[in-house]
């Protein structure tokens, strides 16, 4: 299935002096810039293999003067560099024309983290060329359309989805529901589909009254549902309800955004299994009859992700969903789906 990334784009202003990242590319034409991983995140100061592209800007960004100037920061985490920006008035929203040198970042899960960050080398005929680290592990050139319906050189989407009720930052925080807004959004859906842009049509984020609201208007009923959903963290009546309706329920951060790992009480259940704690947390949403959307960049991952030839029984469901909620969710904490109503 194709996911759409969210695109957000950086325009910063560099010393005259500095032709900014267009210095990159000079780099690359010279075989500096290595394909495989190990020189940006050692070079960072990591003694083993992390998500490391921000730790390739960060690296172009010192062969071009950048991080001593204080035109870029050294980051490894793509939140880091997003609040750097962020302060400063620099970030763009995808309605930004990128320009060569820019820094772009990526939401590849739509789930509202900024999660991968890459340079643009280009923009032609409304491409977005790039280079990014960490693109399948190598440094790799990629392109976007901007503004057309072929994505990556397909001509349709498999899924458009409403991200969430209501605006981001609002999310568990406003008692507006946008109702209006999010019918208005959903006509628009049901036009595509109609006009086989997209093969399915949903929402995320979506609770009861949300449902409710887009269903008494719908021409279209909403086909998927995608919600947080983990261990000791299960919106039981909200998936029951939209199953019975004939929803799909997608479950997004099935491991609580790796916050599932340093819980002794689900390690103890996986060892009692046999399984990782991923494949126990995986196999918990698959037997609550969602589908599961694990996130990893390593096909060794992926692979033991879909050894899930077990069964939990009803009584450990029982015991997992009311485990004691996972109330800290770390560095992404700050997002308020995460974080409740503040």
């Amino acid at each position: 299935m194709l996911l759409l990334a969210l695109i957000f784009y950086l325009k910063y202003e560099a010393p005259k002096d500095e032709q900014n990242f267009p210095m990159v590319m000079e780099l690359l034409r010279a075989g500096e810039v290595r394909e495989d991983n190990d020189e940006y995140w050692s070079w960072y100061g990591f003694d083993s293999r992390v998500e490391w592209c921000a730790c390739f800007v960060s690296w172009c960004a010192e062969q071009c003067g950048y991080l001593e100037s204080g035109v870029i920061p050294k980051f490894s985490l793509c939140s880091d560099g997003v609040d750097w920006f962020h302060a400063r008035g620099q970030f763009q929203d995808a309605s930004y024309v990128p320009a060569a040198g820019d820094i772009i970042f990526f939401d590849w899960e739509n789930d509202g983290t900024i999660d991968h960050v890459g340079i643009v080398e280009s923009v032609t005929n409304g491409v977005v060329n790039t280079i990014e680290g960490n693109s399948g592990d190598i440094c790799a050139r990629r392109s976007y359309s901007m503004g057309s319906d072929v994505k990556m050189g397909l001509s349709y989407l498999d899924m458009m989805i409403i991200h969430s009720p209501q605006p981001w930052m609002e999310v568990n925080q406003s008692s507006n529901r946008y109702y209006e807004e999010n019918r208005q959004v959903w006509k628009a859906l049901e036009a595509a589909l109609a006009a086989g842009k997209v093969r399915a049509i949903g929402v995320s984020n979506f609770l009861k009254e949300d449902i409710d609201s887009l269903w008494e208007a719908a021409e279209i009923k909403p086909m998927v549902n995608q919600v947080l959903c983990h261990i000791s963290n299960t919106p039981a009546v909200l998936i029951s309800y939209c199953q019975s309706k004939g929803i799909v329920m997608e479950a997004y951060s099935p491991v609580a955004h790796g916050e599932a790992l340093k819980n002794e009480h689900i390690k103890a259940m996986a060892e009692k299994y046999g399984v990782s704690i991923p494949q126990l947390c995986i196999r918990y949403d698959l037997q609550l009859g969602m589908i599961v959307l694990p996130k990893t960049a390593n096909p060794e991952h992926m692979r033991t992700n879909a050894e899930i030839d077990f069964t939990i029984s009803d009584e450990d469901m029982n015991t997992l969903m009311n485990m004691e909620k996972i109330k800290d969710y770390g560095e992404y904490s700050r997002f308020p789906v995460f974080g409740g109503r503040k």
